[in-house]
């Protein structure tokens, strides 16, 4: 299968054109021009907005344009912006990292800012910048600011980084792309669309939380639909696409001796079986191996919200062999969240 985490128990474009002069005024509008990377535009007349395209996504140590993303992991996006004349005429740098459903690169598409398919940055241009991010509250996408940066305002060109973590829940998808809108102190915007494709690699993340299972007192002999047999397990799964989820485990130990795992469902002596189902449901359960692949006990999964999809019907059910040996056996049980 892909890959798993786990927990263990161990217990415009506008083209504005100079008003004809009246009297001795003449008016002279500055424009701006955003670029995307460090080429500059070829020569253009004031007033004419140029845009030239080329990739944004960087990895963060802004040495090398990359072509996907892995939640909570840093990038940086390479924005360079030129003005006609100098760049504190800027207001604000905005840009866009969105999911483009239908592959069309039309930035119209993005819509509103979503932990699961947009996230927006912003630069409001100052001699102090502030940077700030949309969503901005219950969110794992974060703007890292301390390593945001805007150039000098002083020259007619410079670069913006602008650097964030993708959310946790940011769709797995092979067409994230990137959206630039510059506007400056007159209200005119230039913009730019990445359309280059980025991948969103898949995410999962699992939380096991309450009480340990713990079955206390079992006698040998005791089978898998005993009263005592069955503990409840309570798992959080958080997961940017399709996931399933899984159990293992192994021999356990108690001063000295060790109760042996059977896989096969009937445990002999100083043996135990387990089987485990995602509900109460001991005729879907499936036997409890040392491997995830064999005791999936649920493959249903899909994309969650930020906090996650929680069941607290997990089900261990225990068979114990006979003769067994008293003592205090404790062990680990693994719980698994798997790409799918």
């Amino acid at each position: 299968m892909g890959r798993s985490a786990r927990v263990v128990w161990r217990r415009g474009r506008r083209v504005l054109k100079a008003a004809p002069a009246i009297g001795l005024a003449l008016v002279l509008v500055l424009a701006l021009v955003v670029v995307a990377n460090n080429a500059m535009p070829a020569p253009a007349l004031a007033g004419t907005p140029v845009v030239t395209p080329a990739a944004t996504l960087y990895n963060s140590s802004e040495n090398a344009t990359v072509t996907e993303m892995s939640p909570q992991q840093e990038y940086a996006i390479k924005v360079t912006v030129a003005d006609s004349g100098t760049i504190d005429h800027l207001n604000t740098v905005v840009v866009k990292v969105a999911i483009d459903t239908d592959g069309d690169d039309d930035y119209g598409d993005m819509g509103a800012a979503n932990t699961q398919t947009c996230f927006i940055m912003t630069c409001t241009v100052g001699s102090t910048p502030n940077w700030s991010q949309d969503p901005s509250a219950s969110t794992t996408w974060d703007i890292v600011e301390a390593e945001c940066t805007q150039p000098s305002l002083a020259a007619p060109s410079g670069i913006f980084w602008f650097y964030f973590k993708p959310g946790k829940v940011a769709t797995e998808a092979t067409d994230w792309d990137v959206y630039v809108v510059a506007t400056d102190d007159s209200a005119l915007t230039d913009s730019y669309y990445d359309g280059s494709d980025y991948n969103m690699l898949w995410y999962g993340e699992i939380d096991v939380s309450g009480t340990a299972p713990n079955w206390g007192t079992v006698l040998p002999g005791m089978d898998f639909d005993n009263e005592n047999a069955k503990e409840s397990v309570t798992v959080s799964y958080t997961s940017n696409g399709n996931y399933d989820a899984a159990v293992s485990t192994t021999n356990w130990t108690g001063n000295g001796k060790t109760a042996t795992l059977n896989t096969s469902g009937t445990p002999g002596a100083n043996q135990f079986s387990m089987k485990a189902w995602s509900s109460d449901n001991l005729t879907a359960a499936d036997l409890v191996t040392t491997s995830a692949a064999d005791c999936v006990i649920d493959n249903t999964g899909d994309l969650t919200t930020e906090s996650g999809d929680t069941n607290s019907s997990n089900t261990l059910y225990l068979k114990i062999g006979t003769p067994f040996v008293p003592e205090v056996y404790s062990g680990t049980i693994t719980f698994y969240i798997r790409s799918r």
